[in-house]
């Protein structure tokens, strides 16, 4: 039993023994995914509503018949103002597929991969002052990539690192939440990592504008730009890259592999039916949204006529407590992408 499995599992006897009279909530998760297919699990929640008094808990836990496997605590405790953050993540995916490394690239020719992420972060997020906030702390990652199925396509990544890997960081992170007049957010976070051979690090920027315009109606609009750097020392898993789980859901998770990513989602949200009142109510919608997004090594390359495409429409199920279970369905010229994800894209 590696070290951070033993840390969830703590974690979980912690939290059974936390949990002897409080008031902890359980919703269980039944999903498919055109890349993982059938999800089962669920997630577990304690106080995930401000103040987090004594503290705030959250784990989503699940099996995908695909192969796939997480573990996700997170343990929040107000401070002083402000909050300290634990999370680990555990992740296994099986028979995961690498196009190649660029913007192109044939959708039938890639290879098989399987991987394992174990990640630790703990963090301080500092009182906020006039919609401001910046977060602080460490990351500690491991990765591993095994049963690389033998195909050309490798020759075209920018890493060689897929073995057993350990390397750690600061995290930072900085967000500014618009008025309510406007509705929205912008936000920048950066990662840097070290480790035996590693030395990486990425900047993700992102402006969310998302503005009701009726109690049910809500057009929402986000545009991200992320940049990665020095790509030859980066383990393979941390690499760039640009697909369905990251905003372009008309296409397979990591199509298209690149430093520069940008990414543009438009929304229009709409709850149609509402059972029960305030943040103790079930809500239930829809979404039609459009996608476009590409990578690049250089800025100079980003072009308009470079953008893949898709559009779809989602389904939206508001849970208590203000969480969303979206199910969404994109198509694109490479066909349709299925996804079915705990909280909004952005």
């Amino acid at each position: 039993m590696t070290f951070l499995r033993k840390i969830i599992l703590f974690t979980g006897i912690l939290v059974l023994v936390c949990s002897s009279g409080s008031a902890w909530e359980i919703f269980p998760l039944l999903s498919y995914g055109s890349e993982s297919g059938f999800l089962f699990g669920g997630n577990l929640t304690h106080n995930m509503s401000e103040p987090y008094n004594p503290f705030g808990f959250n784990c989503m836990a699940y099996y995908c018949t695909k192969g796939a496997l997480r573990a996700s605590p997170q343990f929040l405790f107000p401070d002083g103002g402000g909050l300290w953050r634990l999370t680990l993540d555990y992740r296994v995916s099986r028979n995961r597929n690498f196009y190649g490394s660029g913007n192109d690239g044939n959708p039938d020719t890639c290879t098989n991969y399987h991987q394992e992420l174990q990640t630790a972060e703990v963090s301080y997020e500092f009182p906020s002052f006039d919609n401001f906030t910046v977060s602080a702390g460490v990351k500690v990652n491991h990765s591993s990539v095994y049963d690389r199925e033998e195909n050309s396509v490798w020759d075209s990544s920018p890493t060689d690192m897929y073995g057993s890997l350990w390397s750690t960081g600061p995290v930072i992170k900085a967000e500014y939440a618009f008025p309510v007049s406007m509705g929205g957010y912008a936000d920048v976070y950066y990662i840097r990592q070290y480790g035996d051979g590693i030395e990486w690090s990425n900047l993700r920027s992102r402006i969310a504008v998302i503005h009701p315009i009726t109690e049910t109606t809500t057009p929402a609009f986000c545009i991200t730009l992320n940049n990665h750097f020095n790509s030859e020392k980066t383990p393979f898993p941390f690499l760039s890259k640009l697909g369905g789980t990251q905003g372009l859901r008309g296409f397979t998770d990591d199509r298209f592999y690149g430093d520069i990513s940008v990414v543009l989602n438009l929304e229009l949200r709409q709850w149609v039916y509402s059972l029960g009142e305030g943040d103790g109510a079930f809500k239930f919608g829809f979404a039609a949204f459009g996608d476009a997004g590409q990578v690049a090594n250089e800025f100079s390359e980003l072009r308009w006529g470079r953008l893949h495409y898709d559009a779809g429409i989602g389904l939206r199920l508001g849970i208590p407590g203000g969480s969303v279970l979206r199910a969404d369905v994109a198509y694109s010229d490479e066909g349709l992408g299925i996804q079915m994800e705990f909280g909004e894209l952005f």
